[in-house]
């Protein structure tokens, strides 16, 4: 297990802040990187959680 997870899907309106801004309720983040899609309208995304609990907490509920 990582702390750090790998999200889908992400439209390209979505921003670092605004994932930070959603992922925050299961505990504090050290990193979110959002990178936009090379084909198509969907990217990814990349959080790192502070604690491995809250990752797999986020990971769960989404």
């Amino acid at each position: 297990p990582s702390p750090r997870i790998w999200l889908g899907n992400i439209t390209s309106a979505t921003t670092s802040k605004a994932l930070q801004g959603v992922l925050a309720r299961f505990g504090p983040l050290l990193d979110a990187a959002v990178f936009p899609a090379r084909i198509g309208p969907l990217g990814y995304a990349f959080v790192k959680f502070e604690r491995l609990a809250d990752a797999v907490a986020a990971f769960n509920a989404l």
